[in-house]
C-alpha cells in the first residue's frame, strides 16, 4: 500500500488529509518542544558550570601550569555552551516558523467552511471514494 492510499484509508474516520498532517505536525512540534527543553536544562547546567569555573579562577592563586589548565577548561565548558546555544538557536527557529496555533486555528476555520459548502451543496463524498 502507497503512502498515499494509507492516507486515504485514515480519510474513512472523517479527518481529512490536512487533519491527518496537522495531526502530524502537532506530533514533530511536541517532540521539537521536548529537545528543547532539554537542551535548556543542558545549558542551565553548563551555566552552573561555567559560574564555578568562574569562582575557581577568581579565588585561587596558581601557577602557569595551573592556569593552563583551569583556561584548558574554561575553554571546554564554553565550547559545550556554544555548541547548545546553537542548537536551541535553530530549534527555535523552527518552533517559530511552525506556529500550530495559528495553523490550527486557520485549518479549524476552512474546515467549518467547507462542511457548510458541503452541507449546503447536499454533497457527501468523501475523498477516499475519489481517488
Amino acid at each position: 500500500m502507497s503512502r498515499i492510499e494509507h492516507l486515504f484509508r485514515k480519510e474513512e474516520d472523517n479527518r481529512s488529509l490536512a487533519e491527518i498532517h496537522f495531526e502530524r505536525l502537532t506530533a514533530v512540534a511536541a517532540d521539537i518542544e521536548h529537545d528543547f527543553n532539554r537542551l535548556r536544562a543542558a545549558q542551565s547546567e553548563i551555566d552552573r558550570e561555567l559560574s564555578d569555573k568562574y569562582h575557581e579562577i577568581e579565588k585561587g592563586n596558581f601557577d602557569v601550569v595551573r592556569g593552563y589548565y583551569l583556561a584548558k577548561g574554561l575553554q571546554n565548558i564554553l565550547q559545550r555552551r556554544r555548541t547548545i546555544k546553537g542548537e536551541l538557536c535553530r530549534l527555535n527557529s523552527l518552533k517559530d516558523s511552525l506556529e500550530l496555533d495559528r495553523v490550527g486555528e486557520r485549518l479549524q476555520r476552512k474546515i467549518k467552511q467547507d462542511e457548510r459548502l458541503r452541507e449546503q451543496l447536499n454533497s457527501s463524498l468523501k475523498l477516499s471514494e475519489i481517488i
